[in-house]
């Protein structure tokens, strides 16, 4: 969990993103991700968020691999990823990503829709009931 300051300047990006700014919340967020100290995920998580609301999926996967690289268990950057994934045709690369999601968010639905999505394009239909 990243401390206040962090949390406070998260809030200030999607403030600003809220409010049709994505360019200053884009950059303020690679400020955050790239400051002294102890990484955080969730800089990268937003940065993901970012790049997919403008469907640049592979800028996008950057950056949840990097949230995960820092945190290995940050569900949202599973199931974002997992969503990239998809959205580019790469169902059987998601699927890990999504099983751990909906491991780790066992109530998060978001999560095992995708998973089995991705379970049903791979063909693993009975996996994905």
């Amino acid at each position: 969990m990243p401390p206040p300051s962090v949390e406070q300047a998260l809030r200030s990006v999607v403030s600003l993103v809220r409010a049709g700014q994505s360019a200053d919340a884009r950059r303020q967020c690679l400020a955050l991700a790239g400051g002294a100290g102890r990484p955080y995920a969730e800089p990268h998580f937003v940065l993901g968020v970012l790049c997919s609301s403008e469907s640049d999926h592979a800028q996008a996967e950057v950056h949840y691999l990097a949230a995960l690289a820092i945190d290995p268990h940050h569900a949202a950057s599973l199931i974002n990823l997992g969503q990239s994934l998809l959205a580019t045709g790469r169902a059987a690369q998601a699927v890990p990503h999504l099983s751990l999601a909906a491991r780790l968010a066992p109530t998060t639905v978001e999560a095992h829709l995708n998973h089995a999505t991705a379970l049903a394009q791979c063909g693993q239909h009975p996996d994905a009931r």
